[in-house]
Parts: C-alpha cells; structure tokens; sequence
C-alpha cells in the first residue's frame, strides 16, 4: 500500500524487495522482477555496488528508495544495518505490533501465492489453519528483530519515521510521510491496494478455538481479538 502510493507520485521512485533471496524486484517504469540467479549472487557478494546502481538509476527523480525484510536473510540484515547508519538515507520502517496478524497474513500470503491486492479475494480462499508451535516460533523471531531494529532506528530519529501498519489506513497518513521524506504532497494522489483481510482474526483462522486456548494466558491472547 506504500509503496503504490510512493510509486503514485510522479517525483518517487521506490523499488519491492530489490534483496529478496530469489529475485530483485525492481520498479522501472512498470514492476519487473529479476530471475537471473548470476545477478543475484552478483548482487549478495557486492552488495553496496548493487546500491550504488540503484541509486544512478534513480538520479533523476526526486526520491527513491527501496523495500527491505528485517530477519530474513543474512544478506538482508546486513543491508538493513548499513541503511540505518547511513545518515544521508531515510528509513520507513512498517510494522505490525499485532504478530497474530502478521502471522496469519502472512499463511494466507503463502496460500494464494502472490496475492493481487488491487482485487478482493474470496474470504473461503484466504482461510487458513495455523500451526501453534510455528506460529510461536515465528512469534519469537519477529519480536526480536522488530525490537533491535526499533532500538537502531531510536539512534537516529532525525531521518527515521516509524508506523505501525494499522496507521496506513489513516487519513493523514500520506500527508505524514511527504512531511518526513520533504516531497511535495497532493491529495489527490490516492493508492488502489486494499487490506487484504479486513476480516477478524477468528473468520479467517480454521482453527480459532484450538489457536485462542494454545494462546490464552500469553502476550499473545488479546491479539486474537482483532
């Protein structure tokens, strides 16, 4: 959703997961995604060359950026690092504080492939059933890496915005986000991605009950009721 609207904007230029493991996900003109695994082990042993190249690609927009995944990849740590102590760039960092969610968007995500978010989805495609013990292992990891990359971002506040992805759907959201990345901002610029599952937790999850009591008692158990 942000980065439609950033690539909406005729200043912008912001890439996907240009550090994806499989592919560089690139925006030029229209989205095209990388496949050729040479580029790709290229790309993960010169990594700020990689950077560099983005960056002369984009030279004539006003900004640009790029998609990052904390705590998925070596490589992808390793970019997230430099790119929060590089004080010339200015970091959004998305997150959900809600890691059920999180999780269970991201069963459906798996489940569908990838998902056309400019479409609706049947909700009795999107319905998952979630394994408890992977959902807490995956709980731990995400909770870990938000931490650390909150606590680097806090070190740097003068070029760092955070937003926990329930703000998306605010009405100054946007306008908040040209303030901070100093773009000029039209209102009439709007994004055609939607929620992907709006619905509560408990009409998506196969599961629920079984889920609601592995979880009752946990940091967890009120997250349920979203």
């Amino acid at each position: 959703m942000l980065i439609d609207w950033l690539n909406n904007n005729p200043g912008i230029f912001c890439h996907y997961g240009v550090f994806s493991p499989g592919s560089i996900a690139l925006f030029i003109d229209k989205d095209r995604n990388v496949f050729n695994k040479k580029a790709i082990f290229w790309r993960n042993l010169f990594p700020m060359t990689f950077l560099n190249i983005l960056w002369e690609l984009s030279r004539k927009k006003f900004a640009a950026g790029f998609k990052l995944y904390i705590g998925r990849t070596f490589i992808e740590e390793i970019m997230v690092s430099r790119v929060i102590r590089d004080p010339g760039i200015k970091k959004i960092f998305l997150y959900r504080n809600n890691v059920v969610r999180s999780y269970v968007s991201a069963r459906v995500s798996m489940k569908l492939g990838k998902p056309n978010t400019k479409k609706e989805v049947a909700l009795t495609d999107r319905k998952v059933t979630i394994n408890v013990k992977r959902f807490k292992l995956y709980a731990l990891k995400v909770n870990f890496f938000v931490n650390r990359t909150l606590r680097k971002m806090k070190k740097n506040p003068d070029n760092s915005l955070v937003l926990e992805y329930k703000e998306l759907l605010s009405e100054d959201i946007f306008k908040r986000v040209a303030d901070f990345l100093n773009i000029p901002f039209d209102p009439s610029i709007k994004t055609s991605i939607r929620k992907l599952n709006p619905e509560k937790i408990e009409n998506i999850v196969n599961n629920y009950d079984e889920l609601k009591v592995a979880l009752k008692g946990t940091s967890y158990e009120n997250m349920m009721l979203e």
